[in-house]
């Protein structure tokens, strides 16, 4: 069976090389939101179906050429970041030269040159074309089935194809976590409440309607109450950066008129809620991790930083030599499960690589925001995702979200870019 998964993967990665504009955009979201992130498609160099298709994208880009006469907006922070990770890189003593090379070339495939792929690739692509939508109500609509049957069949197939153990207690326990094609739940409801924004502009006709119901009711049956908050978080950014601020109130208090019967109607919408206030709270009274708990992992975690602070450990230290994830883990318990991307960046990169990963992450968002009257929603766009991404993965790692967000990033900031010589083009920012 894993052989037919990965002959799929390889067709829909073909499909994507072999066509351009919105046919290719639309072959490279399906595949990314159907086939799963823990299909590997080749073992050595290790290639997951995900980076596959991005691959397939570069690929496409440079075959047809699509790079002349385009500048790339944000060369210079890029850059900035290429070199210092580098540099962090080429300081590792467990590396051979090879991977002090190759391991931050893959680490830039699989993050930030995906803004240098969308300014090439993407012009006027967009996510409303039915093949996407009708993709994304599968997706959805299969993640409520297996809530309600409590059993995965398609993630089944995909974990026994490729040896992984299916954790039917950590699914379908006393806490149920949906993860519909995906292969994380917590990462499926980032992405999911991600999406969500993505069709507001067209939140009028039926289809997308139902669409944005099921991303919105997936969100909440992923069981992850920070993707929870960070897709409130990030509603509540479009609406503070798309609206004049008495806009923006009125909008607000009509979603908390919508919201509060909802949340006194529906228990497990309110047991959500109340679970993540309880979380921020750091009561001990809710399943999943508290500050208390966080605060331990922060301690041993800067235990390791310690030995290291500048330029960190190394790529992938944390699994390559600590054995993170296997039996022969050698950190201490307390780390549990390295719940933030700040304990892995600092172990991995040090303080100077943390600096780094802030720095890209702040000029994307003053790019947008310098460049927000010219098309104010990609801008709202972007920076909700860079700070919904941003919370995420400081709350509870980055998982396997990386890709997905960073790609709708890029195709805001890819037509932020096209549009920024225009005069102001989206009245929402004028608006009463």
């Amino acid at each position: 069976m894993g052989y037919i998964i990965i002959i799929i993967a390889l067709l829909c990665g073909y499909k994507i090389y072999s066509n351009q504009g919105q046919k290719r955009f639309d072959w490279f979201v399906c595949s990314m939101m159907v086939m799963s992130s823990s299909i590997i498609v080749i073992n050595k160099p290790q290639i997951p179906c995900h980076r596959l298709f991005l691959i397939c994208y570069w690929l496409s880009v440079l075959k047809n050429n699509e790079r002349q006469g385009i500048k790339f907006p944000l060369k210079i922070p890029l850059g900035i970041y290429i070199v210092g990770l580098l540099i962090i890189s080429f300081n590792s003593p467990y590396l051979n030269l090879f991977y002090k090379i190759y391991k931050p070339f893959v680490f830039l495939i699989d993050s930030y040159l995906i803004l240098l792929l969308a300014c090439y690739g993407i012009k006027q692509e967009n996510f409303k074309s039915k093949a996407i939508v009708y993709t994304l109500m599968f997706v959805t609509f299969y993640g409520v089935v297996t809530f309600i049957l409590s059993s995965n069949p398609i993630q089944d197939i995909t974990c026994s194809a490729f040896g992984y153990k299916l954790l039917q207690d950590y699914y379908f326990g006393d806490r149920v976590r949906i993860t519909s094609t995906w292969s994380h739940p917590i990462a499926y409801g980032l992405i999911c409440g991600a999406l969500f924004y993505e069709y507001l502009p067209y939140w009028k006709k039926k289809k997308i309607q139902i669409l944005m119901l099921l991303l919105a009711i997936n969100v909440f049956l992923c069981g992850s109450r920070t993707a929870l908050a960070a897709f409130f978080l990030m509603g509540g950014v479009i609406v503070l950066t798309r609206y004049k601020l008495s806009r923006a109130i009125r909008q607000g208090i009509i979603v908390c008129i919508m919201v509060i019967p909802v949340y006194c109607a529906v228990p497990m919408v309110q047991n959500k809620i109340d679970s993540m206030v309880n979380t921020a709270l750091g009561n001990e009274d809710v399943a999943g991790s508290s500050l208390k708990m966080r605060d331990e992992q922060t301690y041993y975690a800067m235990l390791i930083v310690s030995e290291c602070p500048l330029l960190g450990h190394g790529l992938d230290y944390i699994m390559e030599v600590m054995g993170y994830g296997t039996d022969n883990f050698k950190g201490d318990s307390h780390l549990l499960g390295l719940e933030s991307y700040t304990y892995i960046l600092l172990i991995e990169r040090g303080f100077i690589g943390l600096f780094l990963e802030i720095f890209i992450w702040v000029s994307i968002i003053f790019y947008a925001l310098r460049y927000r009257k010219q098309d104010v929603e990609d801008a709202s766009l972007i920076i909700a995702y860079i700070l919904g991404f941003a919370f995420f993965s400081i709350s509870t790692g980055t998982l396997d979200t990386k890709i997905p967000m960073l790609f709708m990033v890029s195709v805001a900031l890819s037509k932020l870019s096209n549009n920024k010589k225009l005069l102001p083009k989206n009245r929402l920012l004028y608006s009463e």
